[in-house]
């Protein structure tokens, strides 16, 4: 590896999730950037994880299955294992697009090598994508704007500056990092472009009304929070029960 091309890595969390995770691993070894360094942080799966993992284990830099207290803290052990200059996060059930390291990496070496560097996500069953806010410091104080952390890529040195997921918290660990990360002076910068792909029903999605409560007690219970964090749980649930519904009813194949 040349010292202009620097090492990446993506790490991704997983519990049962034999029918979607050689999906997330593919797309990792498909990038069109050649550096990227895989780790897979299982939490003892039961469902033929492990087999999988043993199968591909020619892909992956490391990995591992025992049990864990959580998602944020199954970041945590991936991030600790980490050699790269950055870091991103795939969940076992999402994927990046083909071209995400190569156009994440150019974007980051163009621009002073920002702390957290983000974009757009699409969902799949929705044919749809969530635009990230280039202007989210107005919101971030009270309630997580389209950061989009499926997006994110992380300089490894900003976890050492600024912590890294408090796994006190069950669902909102990307949002309480994400704004620490921004009231301590990291910097951020948008890439304009799809980064991933997400699939509905993950575990913030199901937990809605968890993760609100934990978005209150992250920001004080500020009013703020309140209303934005509520009128977001509905959107939500609107776009994962409603829509989705209507996209299956309506017999519309989804973008793969």
């Amino acid at each position: 590896m040349k010292k202009s091309e620097p090492l990446v890595t993506i790490v991704t969390p997983s519990f049962n999730s034999a029918s979607t995770i050689e999906r997330a691993i593919d797309s990792i070894c498909k990038q069109t950037y050649q550096y990227v360094e895989h780790i897979v942080i299982d939490g003892g799966s039961t469902d033929g994880t492990q087999s999988i993992l043993e199968k591909r284990g020619d892909s992956i830099a490391h990995w591992v299955s025992e049990p864990d207290n959580g998602i944020a803290h199954a970041f945590n052990k991936g991030i600790a294992r980490a050699c790269g200059e950055l870091i991103g996060i795939v969940n076992a059930d999402d994927w990046l697009e083909s071209d995400a390291v190569e156009a994440v990496l150019g974007c980051y070496l163009a621009n002073d090598q920002p702390d957290v560097v983000y974009g757009d996500l699409h969902f799949p069953e929705l044919n749809r994508v969530q635009k990230g806010d280039p202007n989210f410091s107005r919101l971030i104080r009270y309630y997580m704007p389209t950061l989009n952390h499926p997006t994110c890529f992380v300089a490894k040195h900003a976890y050492s500056k600024y912590g890294v997921f408090d796994d006190r918290l069950r669902i909102a660990m990307d949002f309480e990092l994400l704004r620490r990360f921004y009231l301590k002076g990291a910097t951020f910068k948008y890439l304009n472009r799809t980064i991933s792909n997400m699939t509905l029903g993950g575990a913030s999605n199901k937990q809605l009304l968890q993760r609100y409560q934990e978005m209150l007690s992250i920001t004080g219970y500020h009013p703020i929070t309140a209303v934005k964090s509520f009128r977001n749980l509905l959107g939500i649930f609107y776009r994962d029960v409603f829509r989705f519904r209507k996209c299956r009813s309506s017999a519309i194949r989804p973008r793969t």
